[in-house]
């Protein structure tokens, strides 16, 4: 099985100044194009979820 997917490095340095550090990462979900993290520092906890992104070679949008 593969490794954990990495949580974008902007996205750490932003919620770490919510949360508090240090933070601990956890990957709550990675499926579907989909990715879930949750953040645990030492004045509170976040979630940040990304989503793949539309490509045009795909073909139309869903509900376009």
């Amino acid at each position: 099985m593969g490794h954990a997917p990495a949580l974008p490095g902007e996205a750490v340095a932003l919620l770490t100044g919510h949360t508090g550090e240090p933070a601990a990462i956890q990957v709550l979900s990675d499926r579907r194009g989909s990715r879930a993290w949750k953040l645990q520092g030492l004045k509170r906890a976040a979630a940040l979820r990304c989503g793949a992104a539309y490509r045009a070679e795909d073909g139309p949008a869903p509900g376009s």
